[in-house]
């Protein structure tokens, strides 16, 4: 700011001061959403099977504040953090978390089921030859965490016999 004063004489003098406006120190939140619900710093959300992200709208109240968010994508099944960082002018931060539950998988379907190397499906019957003891047997779930347990590939005897092939979720389902 620069005064100036002009005497009756003429006589100009010019007085200098600086002055410092503070930097905004504002680290509030308008709006926090995740997939378009209102969420707020320690909520929990619970999220589908198979969820990997997740929407996330995160405005700072002072236009001057900057907001970084990082957890809203490559998501797994169980916890998960989503942070959101907000910067204030001046340099304060303050970080806003929430918990992302991501529900365990329920899927107990077969990506590959093969016996002997040819695709067969539920119900399916295979004809082996007289004598034949045991058949490969390739199973694998669709869900990686699933487990596939295989029961009646070997040991086989003239007629009829069982194959059964389980499949259980993550999250229990067989």
């Amino acid at each position: 700011l620069t005064v100036t004063v002009t005497a009756e004489n003429g006589d100009i003098a010019e007085y200098n001061v600086t002055l410092n406006v503070a930097l905004g120190d504002n680290t509030d939140l308008a709006t926090f959403t995740v997939n378009g619900s209102d969420v707020q710093d320690g909520d929990s959300v619970d999220l589908a099977p198979y969820t990997t992200e997740v929407e996330v709208e995160a405005v700072a109240v002072d236009e001057n504040a900057t907001v970084e968010v990082s957890g809203a994508d490559a998501l797994e099944a169980g916890e998960n953090v989503l942070t959101v960082k907000v910067t204030a002018q001046n340099g304060d931060v303050v970080e806003y978390n929430v918990i992302l539950m991501v529900a365990l998988g329920n899927d107990t379907s077969l990506a590959t089921f093969t016996v002997n190397g040819d695709d067969v499906e539920n119900e399916s019957v295979v004809d082996l030859a007289h004598g034949v003891t045991s058949v490969d047997v390739v199973a694998e779930a669709t869900d990686p965490d699933a487990t596939v347990e295989i029961v009646g590939g070997s040991d086989l005897e003239d007629g009829q016999n069982d194959l059964v092939v389980t499949v259980t979720a993550p999250n229990g389902d067989v």
